[in-house]
């Protein structure tokens, strides 16, 4: 799960992602799948960061699917193993609450097992679909998820879809809240409540994680020095950086550079 998306060392889990359907791109970042029916008891340690983002994920590796809804606000650990055979929906920050209904706020930090821990409306559908998943190849289980999305989203009329552009230009311009407010034209206090309500996070939430997504994006694709990153990112400063950064990823900016370039060397 990108971003909350998997890193280069999936590789051996079969981990492969799908571009969603246009018509579902501002509410699906991606579709993917990890497992493998050959032997392979690989597994990892493996982080995962917030984005804002949610996922719904069909777990295969069992007689009957386990379908789980998930949204983490923090940086996580966990162990990936080949033989956790899944597909999974990777949302957008407003995918869930405009395509599912939820309301992540109520949601968030919990890895929720439908059907047991919480059963939405469309649940029963979504089980029907998930038993079919066994008896395809890969490729025909994405479709079959997709076609359930896109159903979903001819039941969406009535819910607003204005806030994924209001993400998109957070994203592009990740600002304080001061500025943020005037450079989207909306009030303050509408801008949180919106937020809360649909993505589950505050505008400032978004706002590191937008940061801290270009960071890591700079720390292991380019050279750049510490205090230029820092100000490319909207940090005030290095020692600004280096804190929210650490605090965010439980690395300094200069452990997770080593980090990816010896990745890199490995491969």
């Amino acid at each position: 799960m990108a971003e909350v998306i998997p890193t280069e060392n999936f590789s051996p889990l079969n981990f492969q992602r799908f571009a969603p359907h246009p018509r579902l791109a501002p509410w699906v970042q991606c579709l993917w799948s990890i497992g493998t029916q050959t032997p392979n008891r690989h597994q990892n340690i493996e982080k995962f960061y917030p984005d804002g983002g949610a996922s719904l994920t069909i777990g295969l590796s069992t007689h009957e699917p386990v379908i789980t809804f998930e949204q983490n606000t923090c940086t996580s650990m966990r162990l990936v193993r080949a033989t956790d055979a899944c597909v999974s929906i990777r949302f957008t920050p407003t995918g869930a609450y405009f395509l599912l209904g939820l309301e992540p706020q109520e949601l968030s930090d919990k890895q929720l097992c439908l059907g047991r821990d919480y059963t939405p409306q469309w649940h029963s559908s979504l089980a029907v679909i998930a038993t079919r998943l066994y008896n395809l190849d890969l490729v025909a289980k994405i479709s079959v998820l997709e076609q359930w999305l896109l159903q979903r989203l001819t039941k969406c009329a009535s819910r607003q879809a204005h806030t994924w552009k209001l993400v998109h230009a957070i994203k592009m311009h990740p600002l304080p809240p001061g500025q943020l407010e005037e450079h989207l034209g909306v009030n303050r206090r509408t801008l949180e409540r919106t937020f809360k309500r649909q993505i589950g996070i505050s505008p400032g939430q978004y706002i590191g994680y937008c940061r801290t997504h270009q960071a890591r994006r700079l720390l292991a694709a380019s050279t750049m020095p510490l205090a230029d990153i820092a100000l490319e990112c909207g940090y005030y400063d290095q020692p600004h950086f280096s804190h929210a950064f650490q605090k965010s990823t439980f690395e300094t900016p200069a452990e997770y550079r080593a980090r990816k370039l010896s990745q890199i060397y490995k491969a």
